[in-house]
């Protein structure tokens, strides 16, 4: 069976448009599976360098599930502010393997040391 050149390179160039799409990662399916959220906390923070050159940070991240700590990377691109240790982020799971995880969402960094009411004024 001889395949046509042309479905074969139109085929390569849609995996690797798919591919650079994702920052270079397969993405997590959760087909058919239970899923519940949880909260993760930012351990570790790496640079690396993404589409063009352009800096983006390598996240590492624990949560907890049940009595277990997990832990994973994350490339935080697009739409994620540049995060500190310590910040939260939202984290999809599987409940059957909680290895397979999935961020959706981040946390607006908490301010302790201010009160909504103190902005504008001095601390005198």
């Amino acid at each position: 069976m001889k395949l046509n050149p042309w479905a074969f390179g139109i085929g390569f160039i849609a995996v690797a448009g798919f591919l650079m799409f994702n920052n270079f990662q397969i993405p997590t399916y959760f087909l058919f599976e239970k899923t519940n959220k949880t909260n993760a906390t930012i351990t570790d923070i790496n640079w690396t360098y993404g589409i063009k050159g352009r800096p983006i940070q390598l996240l590492t991240y624990d949560y907890k599930v049940g009595d277990s700590i997990y832990s994973d990377k994350f490339k935080a691109g697009r739409g994620y502010n540049y995060k500190k240790i310590g910040n939260k982020l939202l984290v999809k799971y599987a409940v059957n393997n909680p290895k397979k995880n999935k961020v959706i969402g981040q946390f607006k960094p908490e301010f302790n040391n201010r009160n909504k009411n103190d902005i504008g004024k001095d601390k005198n």
